[in-house]
Parts: structure tokens; sequence; C-alpha cells
């Protein structure tokens, strides 16, 4: 995608959100959920540990899921994230999270895992081979998509 394909995409994201987002029509101008989606077509960084380097690309595509929080009344939203850099070949997939305590949106995803698309599908198919809770997570998912 070229950056003025992105930024429509962005914004057909946004919008999509906005027609299902009752907060949006309430509190102008963003509720968390746009603020977070608005990320996409941004740049992400990741420092390595060390002197493992830093590495520098765009964020594609992101997914945000509001989480329950039971513990505490600090609010959580996961977020699936492809990511894009120019040195792979590739796209990268990232699992992470946003909170919000004290009013104050931070994401929390600098220790998630960051891996390219065929690594993750490599996780996954192994995980499921080794573990029955996870393949039957995973068959549940594929039900729901038939629907």
């Amino acid at each position: 995608m070229d950056n003025d394909e992105l930024k429509k995409h962005r914004e057909d994201v946004l919008r999509r959100h906005r027609e299902q987002c009752k907060k949006c029509k309430e509190v102008p101008p963003q509720c968390e959920v746009e603020r977070i989606l608005s990320r996409i077509g941004k740049e992400v960084t990741f420092t390595y540990p060390g002197n493992e380097g830093i590495k520098r690309g765009i964020l594609k595509d992101r997914m945000v899921i509001e989480s329950v929080n039971e513990v505490g009344a600090v609010p959580y939203w996961d977020v699936v994230d492809l990511m894009e850099f120019k040195e792979e070949k590739e796209p990268w997939l990232r699992i992470g999270y946003y909170r919000m305590p004290r009013e104050r949106l931070v994401f929390g995803g600098q220790t998630s895992i960051t891996e390219t698309i065929s690594i993750w599908k490599k996780i996954l198919v192994n995980t499921a081979r080794e573990k029955k809770w996870f393949r039957d997570i995973l068959e549940e998912v594929m039900k729901e998509l038939k629907k």
C-alpha cells in the first residue's frame, strides 16, 4: 500500500468503527478505540535490548478488542497489529495492548511477541498439534467464521 492507499484504509477503518460505536456518537471528538485505530499508517519503532539495534516500520492495519479487567478499574484494549518493515520480505504481526490509567492512553505491548507471519503460522500450527486445548480454540474460531 502506498501512502494514499494507507490513508484511505485508515479512514475506512475509522468510519466503520464510528458507525458501530455508541461512544463515538456521544463523546466527541474520539473514543479510546478510535484513538488506538488512528495509529494505522504511522511509524512503529522497536528498540531491542542491549546493542541489538532499532527497527522502524509502518503500522499497516490494526484490530482492537475491548478487554475485561476485573482486577482493577483501569480499562484495557487488546490489539492485533500488522506491520511492514522495508528491510523485511514479509509483514510482521504483533499482539499487544493499551491501558488507560488516570485518563491517559498508554501502549503496553513493549514486551509482546512480534514476529513475521510465517513464524506466527509456525507457532500456531505447532501449538495446535501439541496442545489439544489450543486446537479446540482454533476449531471454535473456524466454526464462528463459517456462521
